[in-house]
């Protein structure tokens, strides 16, 4: 949020500066229908605009940036770089779809064959009078997806070993902390339902911290399942009773937590 509010207010200097150009564009869906409320942005934290309902756009664009993003739900984000000369963007977007049970490559395969169809479709939307030129100022480059899982699922591969490896050191009766963050209750109720922090998060400082001691655990359904009975839950200052699991999360209350996905500190 701090970034967001940072970049906003320098946005807000350079167009009262007067350094930023205008670009004017329109964005389609791959049928050529105009898409309505696309976002234009900048690295992906800077709001500039939205289409109209024949998506077109207009948006002011600090000089010291070259390229902008464009994202609707449902569809690959257009990454689109401009150079100087380039102040109209016409704009083809691509569904992003969801490919189950297909490896990374061969989705990478049909994401870059749709990609390559987005020159012809161009032309049709100029033919058709949707767009203003044959073919765009700007520069897109297909950017594969593999790469990235890839290095993902090596990330993962490495916290589940160290998971696994703190799961069997555990022993009953040690004392560990269960990092939480709350939400209020939408049933009427004045609890406080506490939502339990999935190991990938790289926060270190939580909104709520209960401790507790290590009553049982096991490896049912392939998970590293602990029981815990909590000892002490000063650190989660909310304004109203908290629960999870159902259970009110007060000492002495004995709860299941699933190490495979959901964070644990030890002391």
């Amino acid at each position: 949020m701090r970034q967001v509010i940072l970049l906003t207010l320098l946005l807000t200097s350079l167009l009262s500066n007067g350094q930023t150009r205008t670009i004017t564009g329109r964005v389609l869906f791959d049928d050529l229908s105009p898409v309505y409320e696309a976002k234009i942005w900048v690295h992906d934290t800077l709001q500039l605009g939205t289409s109209g309902l024949n998506g077109d756009f207009e948006v002011e664009l600090p000089t010291s940036e070259d390229e902008i993003e464009i994202g609707m739900i449902g569809m690959e984000i257009a990454s689109v770089r401009l150079p100087p000369n380039c102040s109209r963007v016409e704009i083809i977007m691509i569904p992003d779809g969801t490919y189950h049970y297909r490896s990374h490559k061969k989705v990478d395969r049909i994401r870059k064959s749709l990609f390559d169809k987005i020159p012809q479709l161009h032309s049709n939307a100029f033919t058709k009078g949707l767009f203003s030129t044959p073919t765009p100022c700007y520069t897109m480059e297909f950017k594969p997806d593999k790469p990235q899982l890839d290095e993902i699922r090596k990330e993962l591969k490495i916290e589940s070993k160290r998971i696994a490896t703190l799961f069997s050191k555990l022993e009953i009766g040690d004392t560990i902390q269960v990092p939480f963050s709350g939400t209020y209750r939408s049933d009427g109720t004045d609890r406080t339902t506490l939502t339990p922090w999935a190991y990938f998060t790289d926060a270190i400082k939580f909104q709520c911290l209960i401790e507790g001691m290590v009553t049982n655990k096991d490896r049912q359904n392939s998970g590293y399942n602990i029981e815990i009975k909590i000892t002490d839950c000063k650190s989660c200052k909310y304004d109203t009773p908290i629960i999870y699991q159902e259970k009110d999360m007060v000492i002495g209350t004995v709860f299941r937590h699933n190490m495979r996905i959901l964070k644990v500190v030890t002391k």
